[in-house]
């Protein structure tokens, strides 16, 4: 696969998949979990980003699970830009982050924080909506 192979097959996978979510310290980071830990240590060579186990199973019948996880401001960054333009479900999520991420160095604390907020504000109500709506348009 190529570089481009890569990000497009990364997009589709995160809006399947993925988690944009809120992390400490006005960050913002990107998950997946999966029972498929070597689609997880694809992404972690690809572009970063730490493994975790998520679930131990109790049940012998069921697998374990594990979490991908990219929280450096930089790299997530990086990889929203990447994917961004190729996504549809999280796109404006990401593109909230995007503009976020951009910023923040440039921003005193105190309007960091409000910035966080707002943007932390406006990625939960694109997922009520979605939820209320039953899916997104296309």
């Amino acid at each position: 696969m190529n570089k481009k192979e890569k990000i497009i097959f990364s997009a589709g996978f995160i809006d399947a998949d993925g988690c944009i979510t809120t992390a400490p310290s006005l960050n913002f980071r990107i998950s997946v979990s999966s029972t498929y830990k070597n689609i997880l240590l694809w992404l972690n060579e690809n572009f970063k980003g730490n493994i975790n186990n998520q679930h131990l199973p109790k049940n012998k019948n069921h697998n374990m699970a594990w979490k991908w996880v990219l929280c450096k401001d930089f790299d997530v960054l990086e990889f929203l830009k990447d994917i961004e333009p190729y996504m549809i479900v999280k796109k404006t999520q990401a593109q909230e982050v995007i503009k976020y991420l951009k910023q923040k160095p440039i921003l005193n604390l105190k309007d960091q924080k409000k910035m966080y907020l707002d943007t932390k504000l406006n990625i939960q109500k694109m997922k009520k909506d979605k939820h209320i709506r039953g899916g997104y348009n296309f």
